[in-house]
């Protein structure tokens, strides 16, 4: 799999420049100064490009081409900007295949074409970005989402091309729900306990809560409350397994009714003071049952993968994983299961044992009368 990761690149023609029929991975380079584009991908399969800073280069920031053929374009969480061109170049060759692209979480600002420039149509999916001091304006070629910003980000030293956000910046309002903007988090000024992930959603065996705070926060302590009622509570403070992915914090809370809605909020102890944090999001009740696929991630990912499904009665079933041959890679779900949600974790392994190759993958669930597929997409 062609990836870069984790370069810093300063005063060339073009920083980074990957051309494969294989998924590409750009993740956590910074490029300064470059005579031409800042990064560059062309691809036939699955791009991924996240968390990149790009600034100063005299084309596009990031400029991303893909065939006919490619299943998904991820672009998440960079921060481009100072450049010549657009912020980000999207170019989807022509094709009556949509493939689906998502841009999330970026910052694209001041440079001197649009923000983020889409051409060639597909299946857009935006939201949670900063568009701001761009020549010719935020997007071009999509419709902005309601989440996306248009507010001076607020960098520690742009003059010194320190692109941290200052904790008085207007994105870290929207932290609760977008997660960090941009790729890098709080880098200066004063920093009080900052929310930079939560999400909360049903599992097989209850709710699972995910938060994460920024680096430097100031609370002594972080935790996780229930209101069954409304976002006004009462609130309680269940009790949930905790557990830790990198930073982030996850928690299960195995108490919760499946049949009834509930609101998740956090709450940091700063001091003597007790304080709120973020805004507090809703989980619905869970919907009747049905045999589908819930959930299946970490999509991207590279180790086990947590496969959850619903079954709407008692029934034999089959889950398989298959490559883009269309070849039976494992079978790690069959038999016979209970009505109700289940979840179960693929290592990773093909059936004689070794690690299955990056790529991407469709899981297969077979029921009586149906099935449901999820692609997925491994990592090295």
């Amino acid at each position: 799999m062609p990836q870069a990761v984790g370069n810093t690149i300063e005063d060339c023609d073009i920083g980074i420049d990957v051309s494969s029929g294989q998924y590409i991975l750009v993740e956590d380079n910074r490029v300064m100064c470059a005579r031409e584009v800042g990064v560059r991908a062309m691809g036939t399969q699955d791009i991924a490009v996240r968390r990149n800073v790009v600034g100063r280069c005299a084309g596009a920031g990031i400029l991303l081409q893909w065939d006919p053929w490619a299943v998904g374009v991820t672009v998440e969480g960079n921060t481009v900007f100072g450049n010549g061109g657009a912020g980000l170049d999207l170019v989807r060759l022509p094709s009556i295949f949509a493939t689906a692209v998502t841009v999330k979480g970026n910052i694209g600002a001041s440079n001197g074409g649009w923000g983020l420039i889409v051409e060639g149509g597909g299946f857009i999916q935006i939201g949670c970005n900063d568009w701001f001091g761009n020549v010719l304006g935020g997007a071009s070629g999509v419709a902005a989402d309601s989440t996306d910003r248009n507010v001076d980000p607020l960098f520690c030293n742009l003059d010194s091309a320190d692109v941290r956000l200052n904790s008085a910046s207007a994105l870290l309002a929207d932290s609760a729900a977008c997660g960090q903007i941009g790729a890098l988090g709080v880098g200066c000024g004063t920093t009080p306990t900052l929310v930079q992930r939560f999400t909360a959603g049903r599992v097989g065996d209850g709710i699972r809560v995910v938060w994460e705070v920024a680096e430097g926060a100031t609370a002594s302590a972080v935790w996780v409350e229930r209101s069954g009622g409304s976002s006004q509570g009462p609130w309680i403070r269940p009790v949930t397994d905790r557990s830790f992915d990198n930073r982030a914090v996850v928690e299960l809370d195995r108490s919760a009714a499946t049949d009834l809605a509930y609101w998740y909020r956090l709450v940091a102890q700063e001091g003597s003071q007790t304080v709120v944090i973020g805004a507090p999001i809703s989980v619905g009740a869970q919907a009747p049952l049905e045999f589908r696929l819930t959930d299946v991630g970490p999509n991207p990912g590279s180790g086990p993968v947590r496969i959850a499904f619903a079954l709407k009665r008692a029934a034999a079933i089959e889950i398989d994983v298959f490559d883009v041959q269309g070849r039976r890679v494992a079978s790690p779900g069959r038999g016979g299961w209970p009505a109700g949600a289940s979840e179960i974790v693929w290592d990773g392994r093909t059936r004689n044992g070794q690690l299955a190759p990056a790529g991407l993958y469709v899981i297969r669930y077979l029921y009586p009368g149906g099935q449901d597929r999820r692609g997925i997409v491994r990592i090295r």
